[in-house]
């Protein structure tokens, strides 16, 4: 199962402390792998863990006001970080 999120600030506010509250209302989609975009004015920062301490490391560090995040419980692959979302190609 996985879960999405995002987020959009009109004020330009930072959203990764929403972000943040949202995914410990809907864990159970998913507590393994994870990922989020975040966009800046000068391009897309990528984020990605295989565990829930790291993934809430980084994000509390994001200032971006959009940011889409992902989590999920791998059932077809390992939980490896080139298998979390989003996929990079």
């Amino acid at each position: 199962m996985c879960g999405l999120i995002a987020q959009f600030s009109k004020k330009g506010k930072p959203v990764s402390k929403s972000i943040i509250d949202k995914y410990d209302s809907q864990k159970f989609r998913g507590q393994e792998g994870f990922g989020y975009v975040a966009l800046y004015a000068d391009g897309l920062k990528v984020g990605r863990h295989t565990d829930e301490e790291g993934i809430i490391e980084q994000m509390e560090k994001e200032k971006s006001a959009f940011i889409a995040f992902h989590h999920r419980n791998p059932t077809s692959t390992p939980n490896l970080l080139e298998a979390t979302h989003p996929m990079l190609i």
